[in-house]
């Protein structure tokens, strides 16, 4: 069963300011649980109405909010009106995956770079013995050349 209700915290406006964001969720909790006969551990709050309350800040909480409230054999989901209701499974498990990839695509990246730079620091050195390979025959041709002037 679904209804739709706007619900008012103006009452709360009387409760102290660092107070009324988390009075605000459990008045909400406490009022739909005796209207619709559950317990209150029974009464789940959608994430997107916990943001809108805290949205700005723990002392100015909306005055009047629009609700879907959708009633279970025991429970009831409390929603707000344009908002649809997904399966958390189904979204945790998605997240769950993708940021698996993230984290692969992260740790193939991490060790590709080590790597590569590992690789150039490599070619450096290999260059530079070069280098100091062709000066020392060099010098090694000069001082030939030098002796065999000398001895002739």
């Amino acid at each position: 069963m679904e209804k739709l209700i706007n619900f008012s915290f103006r009452k709360l406006y009387r409760q102290p300011r660092t107070k009324r964001a988390k009075r605000a969720i459990n008045h909400l909790r406490r009022t739909l649980a005796k209207r619709f006969h559950v317990s209150e551990e029974n009464v789940w709050i959608s994430p997107k109405i916990n943001e809108l309350i805290w949205e700005k800040g723990f002392s100015k909480v909306p005055r009047v909010m629009p609700l879907k409230i959708i009633q279970e054999e025991t429970r009831i989901k409390v929603l707000l009106q344009g908002e649809e209701l997904t399966k958390p499974k189904e979204k945790e498990a998605k997240k769950k995956k993708e940021e698996k990839k993230q984290a692969e695509e992260h740790a193939k990246e991490e060790k590709e770079k080590p790597k590569e730079e590992k690789k150039e620091k490599q070619k450096e050195e290999e260059q530079k013995k070069k280098l100091q390979e062709k000066k020392e025959i060099e010098r090694a041709a000069e001082k030939a050349a030098i002796k065999r002037k000398l001895d002739k």
